[in-house]
């Protein structure tokens, strides 16, 4: 048996990431050992394949295709993962490891022991009111402790020899473990398997040891595969034929899903199957398995079973990969609603993390400040809705991508700050220091709006030759997807800001007015609701004017103009006075 982890090892070891990527591919290796290539799995003119030559993990911002050297070579080379584990162990002359274990009886009886000695109290402890397991089981089942490593055991027999043995280390302060097996992939049997027929019995299959001992401690005879969810041997399905099966896997998508993949490899060897969903409406880590039911919700053997008596057998096979519309079904959308997350699809910021569209090779990917890349036609397996799919604006270059990606950018905020202040100041004459500082401050803040519930507007209250327009044509190409409105109507405006986030920049305000009074108030209804994150205006669309859309109109903005603004639209702004050059007054415009 090949293992994947001694082929990492030793990959990691030896350079094996650059040696296997460099055999096949002409790649460019940057300071940081990421390589930058061609991809050869679409058509790519530009390199968008990225590859980290000190883990193996690689992704395409062209196609969107990523994963690990198993992946990338499995797809390359056409073969399976049993067949990409050979080609590496060949290459490298990596042995395969035998499955026979060096664990006696001797080392069980020793194990045992130790569980029940004064240095083991609190594991033991643990057992007994945390797992529920009582002491009688921990005997029937040989459950011990191995001080060297710290861990909880259960070995598994065939035939009264050991096979395996897992190793449970629980960090009990913060409800944490770690479990490694030594051995095959075995099953955890009922003793009652081994001298009874199963012809017509109910048998209990569970994902993990201790739900199988607690259902066993109830009366019921359950059995458990060693290596958890989607494992299942088909040497393993001998014990069950003709039995009536209900499998209890975790109610989490792993274990719903395995259930299903078990269910099909033993229909037809057993007489029937149900699936038992214990917790229906969760997919908690803290609220899933037997245990939990049991112990954590206090529930007794008689809600056990009743709940498995109105569980229906499972008469289609077909059934499992169709989705019924009953009400648990409603309640399972319910719940992937409320875990789904809206996303304004230029720029947003949603539970600490911030996201931005990005563009390359034109397919159109969201970018997070983790450095999460989602293909937008991946939004969805990441329970994420786009508020818009159209976005035509995008910041940021493929270069500045890698060099967010590879931790390249050496440049602080208040590097940053000083760039766009010593930028404005070479252009554009302000009467004092503050005023160069406040829109220098507010520029870099249109890269990160969406994190605040207000981002507050400009006016540019100015005198003729002051340079507000100027100055708005200067620092339009440094803000976020900067926007110079020239004669846009209110629709184009708020469709531009639902679709790109833009900062935009509005001068003669006040004559526009005076030329088009319908336009000014249109654009005036965007302006007032758009200095919040929750501004919206609401419109009829469709062929026949019908259908009501909602817009979001929030977003960062700067207005210019001679006379003063609207009073509500004052309260939402901070207002700059601008005045002409003196000749006294000394300014050098680059």
């Amino acid at each position: 048996m090949i293992k994947k982890e001694k082929v990492l090892e030793i990959l990691s070891n030896r350079d094996g990431y650059k040696s296997y990527y460099s055999k096949i591919l002409t790649i460019v290796i940057n300071k940081n050992n990421q390589a930058i290539t061609k991809c050869p799995f679409h058509t790519d003119t530009n390199p968008s394949l990225s590859i980290n030559l000190k883990t193996g993990q690689f992704n395409c911002f062209g196609c969107g295709f990523s994963g690990d050297i198993f992946t990338f070579r499995m797809k390359y080379e056409n073969i399976s993962f049993d067949e990409c584990l050979k080609r590496f162990a060949d290459e490298y002359n990596i042995k395969e490891e035998k499955l026979e274990i060096d664990i006696t009886k001797d080392d069980i009886e020793r194990w045992k022991n130790n569980l029940y000695t004064d240095k083991a109290k609190e594991i033991k402890s643990f057992l007994n009111n945390v797992r529920g397991i009582t002491d009688k089981s921990l005997l029937k089942y040989n459950i011990g402790y191995d001080f060297k490593k710290e861990s909880i055991t259960i070995p598994f027999y065939n035939n009264g020899n050991v096979t395996c043995v897992k190793f449970f280390n629980y960090d009990i302060k913060n409800n944490k473990k770690n479990v490694t097996t030594i051995g095959k992939a075995s099953l955890l049997i009922h003793p009652l398997l081994d001298i009874i027929e199963t012809e017509d019995i109910e048998i209990y299959i569970c994902e993990g040891e201790f739900d199988c001992i607690l259902l066993a401690q109830f009366g019921l005879v359950a059995i458990t595969g060693s290596a958890g969810a989607k494992t299942w041997k088909n040497d393993w399905s001998e014990y069950l034929k003709g039995a009536r099966i209900i499998i209890c896997y975790d109610s989490d998508d792993c274990g719903r899903e395995a259930s299903k993949k078990l269910a099909k490899e033993i229909y037809g060897i057993v007489k029937n199957v149900k699936i038992i969903d214990l917790f229906p409406h969760s997919n908690s880590k803290e609220m899933k398995d037997v245990t939990d039911y049991f112990i954590k919700c206090k529930n007794s053997i008689y809600d056990f079973n009743k709940l498995v008596d109105k569980t229906n057998i499972i008469t289609d096979i077909k059934s499992l990969d169709t989705e019924k519309n009953n009400s648990n079904d409603f309640k399972s959308m319910l719940e992937k609603e409320e875990k789904k997350i809206v996303i304004n699809t230029s720029q947003d910021f949603v539970k600490n993390k911030m996201y931005y569209a990005i563009n390359i090779n034109k397919n159109k990917f969201l970018i997070t400040s983790d450095k999460q890349i989602i293909s937008f036609s991946k939004c969805t397996d990441h329970s994420i809705e786009l508020s818009t799919t159209t976005p035509d604006i995008f910041c940021f270059s493929a270069k500045g991508i890698l060099k967010f990606i590879n931790d390249e950018f050496n440049e602080t905020p208040e590097d940053i700050y000083n760039f766009i202040y010593n930028y404005i100041s070479k252009y554009i004459f302000l009467k004092d220091n503050a005023t160069y500082s406040l829109i220098s401050l507010w520029v870099m803040g249109t890269y990160i709006y969406r994190v605040f519930r207000y981002y507050p507007y400009i006016h540019l209250n100015a005198e003729k030759g002051s340079g507000k327009t100027m100055l708005m044509e200067v620092i339009a190409p440094i803000c976020f997807n900067g926007q110079l409105s020239v004669n846009s109507t209110e629709a184009v405006i708020y469709r531009d800001v639902q679709n790109n986030s833009p900062t935009l920049f509005i001068d003669e305000l006040e004559k526009m007015g005076k030329e088009d009074k319908e336009k000014y108030y249109g654009i005036m209804s965007v302006l007032k609701t758009g200095f919040c994150c929750n501004g919206i205006v609401k419109r009829c669309d469709g062929k026949y004017k019908d259908r009501i859309r909602t817009f979001s109109t929030y977003s960062p903005k700067m207005f210019a103009g001679i006379k003063d603004i609207d009073d509500v639209l004052a309260d939402r702004t901070i207002k700059i006075k601008m005045y002409r050059k003196l000749n006294n007054e000394n300014f050098e415009r680059g």
